[in-house]
């Protein structure tokens, strides 16, 4: 047993992107970029609660329930059938249930697994701090990918880690601009924190002393923000108008 535990703690500090044993929407980089995040917060603070917006299957929290320093995750999902896109489609999402996701999460983990689970099927600004319970350092937002769902996600997320904590987005260079508000707002709350663009689009944002660990892990692989910000915004533009000419 304690093989096994130190297994997983060394395939989650390697990056090792079969630790996705469920399906997610996420590339081989984006996956080992959360297992960075995984890794810095399983090891600085271990015991840490896992919050996810917009969970779908639940191949992100995968990698959360078989690791044992993760002593709960707090899934936060209103489950819609579609959801609007900053690249100007709708998005399907079928058989978007709670129950579906369980039922695959304990076949591959195991009977009894999700016991550290708690779901909620509604949207973060319903969830209350007492529901979300204390000692949440890691937050990833994979929701509605538009801008204005994206800022009031982390609003409300805001409100629901710690003091001390990551709050992860997964597709940043679709919400590029919610990003940019994100960082411009925590300036102006004088909230201390250090954003990190990473492979390929997922953006971290450490929060108090959360950021030194966080830096000293991450600023050797992230993107510049300013190079990344113009490459995203080209690529949408370049986007939306291929999609509007299909459309016209």
């Amino acid at each position: 047993m304690q093989g096994a535990k130190m297994d997983i703690e060394s395939r989650v500090a390697t990056g090792d992107v079969s630790m996705f044993v469920v399906e997610s929407q996420t590339s081989p980089n984006d996956r080992r970029s959360l297992l960075r995040l995984q890794n810095l917060v399983a090891t600085g603070w271990p015991g840490y609660a896992y919050l996810e917006v917009g969970s779908h299957v639940g191949g992100s929290i995968f990698p959360h329930l078989v690791d044992r320093r993760c002593g709960r995750i707090v899934s936060i999902d209103p489950r819609p059938a579609a959801q609007p896109d900053e690249r100007g489609v709708l998005f399907p999402y079928n058989d978007n249930s709670a129950e579906r996701m369980l039922r695959i999460l304990e076949r591959a983990a195991g009977a009894g697994s999700t016991a550290k689970l708690e779901v909620f099927t509604t949207t973060t600004a319903s969830v209350r701090p007492t529901e979300a319970g204390s000692g949440v350092r890691l937050a990833l937002i994979d929701a509605e990918h538009t801008n204005r769902a994206a800022f009031a996600d982390f609003a409300s997320v805001l409100r629901l880690v710690e003091e001390e904590a990551v709050i992860a987005f997964h597709d940043a260079n679709i919400l590029i601009d919610a990003l940019w508000n994100i960082t411009t707002f925590l300036r102006f709350i004088n909230r201390r924190h250090a954003a990190f663009f990473l492979p390929d689009t997922v953006c971290a944002v450490a929060l108090g002393r959360m950021v030194e660990p966080a830096t000293r892990s991450l600023q050797g692989v992230c993107f510049d923000p300013e190079a990344f910000y113009q490459k995203s915004k080209a690529w949408l533009r370049t986007v939306q108008r291929d999609l509007a000419s299909r459309t016209a």
